[in-house]
């Protein structure tokens, strides 16, 4: 009895996370308004944290999109019914 034939195909390469030197990052939100709100503890401007403010530079695009998320809410937060 003949063994089946092996598959030639190449293995495939585990997903590796896409390489940050390339990707073009978000811009920052800060207009240049930087106080900080002791009740909210966010930028008056953009509606950061400071964690968030300290942080941007370093950052992922995926994560810099999360905190614009979070601010699109803070201001909704603020503003709604105004």
């Amino acid at each position: 009895m003949r063994s089946p034939p092996r598959c030639k195909a190449p293995l495939r390469q585990p997903l590796r996370p896409p390489d940050r030197r390339f990707e073009v990052p978000l811009t920052s939100p800060c207009i240049s308004i930087c106080r900080m709100d002791s009740k909210t503890e966010w930028c008056e401007g953009c509606l950061r944290t400071i964690d968030e403010i300290g942080d941007w530079g370093s950052m992922s695009n995926v994560r810099r999109q999360a905190v614009l998320d979070a601010i699109k809410l803070r201001r909704a937060t603020l503003f709604d019914g105004q």
